[in-house]
């Protein structure tokens, strides 16, 4: 998977967990959503990429086929990406992950320690890390934004898991085009070396990324949600 693939379907990802989060307490399942974002570098407009977001009728269970369009796909190739949890009482417990492009698969087991096998060497790590998808930020909608700073977050990647810490940056009103939406901002982070990381601006009211952005040598690449995605932005 190419570092844009990952970057645009692991953070679209989180725009279901504001369905897929309080369904999995309740025992529903979730219908199908789909998503569009516009990707941008350098004020030069690279396409779009379609996310079509399912919890396939299991309450624990995500799909997600993210499909680049225009520029995108020279960058990007179509992706199907899922996840398997358990909803527990301090967030949730990663159990099965796997991606199609670059044939990961992992599987967690629980103790004392969280032992995670598949993707390269058999790591262990603290009890409570939670486990996100490729950046699919679940943490920012099912923990509170003073717990969400306190845990580490494990990323899967064909070299293994990565280390995130989630720093909020604060409130922000924030304008996507024409629209308008009340935001938290939010820094995910590498744990292992210095990195600035992803910037993330979530919807209050629905938790959704409206706004991503990843700096590099080569400019900051912008991904913004498209206009008439959600309701209450004004």
């Amino acid at each position: 998977m190419s570092f844009t693939t990952s970057f645009l379907s692991a953070m679209l990802l989180g725009a279901l967990s504001v369905l897929v989060a309080p369904a999995a307490a309740a025992g529903r399942s979730v219908d199908q959503l789909e998503l569009t974002y516009s990707v941008a570098s350098r004020g030069r407009d690279l396409g779009r990429i379609e996310v079509a977001l399912d919890q396939a009728g299991s309450p624990g269970h995500i799909e997600a086929v993210t499909r680049p369009k225009g520029l995108a796909t020279l960058f990007a190739e179509e992706t199907v990406e899922r996840f398997t949890y358990a909803v527990v009482d301090n967030g949730w417990r990663a159990m099965e992950y796997s991606e199609s492009d670059d044939g990961i698969s992992i599987s967690f087991r629980y103790g004392d320690r969280l032992l995670a096998s598949g993707a390269g060497d058999d790591t262990d790590h603290p009890a409570d890390s939670l486990v996100e998808p490729q950046g699919f930020p679940l943490s920012a909608f099912l923990l509170s934004d003073e717990e969400l700073p306190r845990r580490e977050i494990l990323i899967p990647s064909k070299r293994g898991l990565r280390s995130y810490r989630y720093e909020r940056q604060g409130d922000e009103r924030l304008a996507v085009g024409d629209t308008r939406y009340d935001t938290v901002k939010w820094l995910r982070q590498r744990t292992d070396r210095d990195d600035r990381g992803f910037y993330i601006w979530s919807d209050k009211a629905t938790r959704v990324p409206v706004r991503i952005e990843k700096f590099s040598d080569d400019g900051t690449m912008v991904i913004e949600l498209l206009p008439g995605t959600l309701d209450n932005g004004s």
